[in-house]
């Protein structure tokens, strides 16, 4: 059975939220903030990330995932919440995801306008992938569109949020 980079690319969405390795968890933390915000107000919602946060945290570690990726997310939801505590606005919470991806999306299109694709790099980083099969000719393509779609992808995101 012959795959294509269309075949390649569905699984490598469809990994970020199935299998060992997955996004979809990071999405509990502002969702149970935003659902206990509506519900119980600020503090509440601060304290129900928080300890969120760490529950995914402990969740990633006993699944054999790196400690410090585990320690980064709950860095990130302290982050986040002392910044709707100190400003009092539970919309702050989200300014640190809406610089960062604004970010994502200048770094993905540099990436993309000196020909080393942001996401070319980060299946070396994923998928501990040798960078040197990153630059073939028969594999370039494929990130180069895969990039183009991040890039979009993140500067809609940025823009919406």
């Amino acid at each position: 059975m012959t795959t294509t980079v269309h075949d390649d690319i569905q699984d490598e969405i469809r990994s970020l939220f199935v299998g060992d390795r997955t996004l979809g968890d990071s999405f509990a933390p502002p969702l149970l903030f935003v659902i206990a915000n509506a519900l119980w107000g600020l503090s509440t919602a601060a304290t129900i990330a928080i300890v969120a946060g760490v529950l995914v945290a402990v969740w990633r570690v006993r699944r054999g995932q790196k400690g410090v990726y585990a320690m980064a997310g709950i860095f990130g939801v302290a982050f986040a919440v002392f910044l709707a505590l100190r400003s009092g606005r539970a919309e702050s919470y989200f300014l640190p995801g809406i610089v960062s991806t604004v970010i994502y999306a200048g770094g993905t299109l540099i990436s993309i306008l000196v020909k080393r694709r942001l996401s070319g790099w980060s299946g070396c980083a994923y998928r501990g992938w040798p960078r040197e099969w990153l630059w073939r000719d028969d594999v370039r393509p494929a990130y180069s569109h895969v990039s183009w779609y991040w890039f979009w992808y993140f500067a809609i995101r940025g823009g919406v949020s």
